[in-house]
């Protein structure tokens, strides 16, 4: 269960970056190079939402290694976005930060067969509980974060 839930973390953590630096690509055709301080701000924070998919993502050894390595490279885009002196080189580096950070359909796949198998675990759980307590509700799963 720990497992999917990092994952979906990442992926929520991916969708918010995503929409901070599509907020920065909006306003860059109408503030160019002025408005620097809201650009940069914008794309710390997206930073800061792929940092913590980064640190979900590894703390479980061999966790979706593909998307792993996507947020790592979004990241290094992201802090080379705040360098450039030029906007094209900001919006260059902020297109590929998010590509980077949208997942691939094996990503999905494997998030969705992540869920499926949780939800045949719960069920299996849920029989077994019934068996032992007789209330029929199947909620006795305890608190396990296990990663595994």
């Amino acid at each position: 269960m720990g497992r999917f839930l990092r994952g979906l973390n990442a992926v929520f953590n991916a969708a918010i970056a995503i929409k901070r630096i599509d907020a920065e690509l909006a306003i860059i055709p109408q503030f160019h190079s002025t408005q620097l301080a809201l650009q940069a701000e914008l794309i710390r924070l997206a930073n800061i939402e792929v940092g913590d998919a980064i640190r979900v993502l590894s703390e479980v050894p061999g966790l979706n290694v593909s998307s792993l390595n996507s947020f790592q490279q979004a990241s290094t885009q992201l802090n080379i976005a705040l360098l450039p002196p030029s906007e094209a080189a900001r919006v260059t580096c902020w297109e590929v930060a998010t590509d980077a950070e949208e997942p691939t359909n094996e990503e999905e796949s494997d998030s969705e067969d992540a869920a499926d198998s949780e939800v045949e675990s719960e069920d299996a759980d849920a029989s077994d509980d019934d068996g032992e307590h007789g209330n029929g509700h199947g909620h006795g799963h305890g608190g396990d974060s296990s990663d595994d």
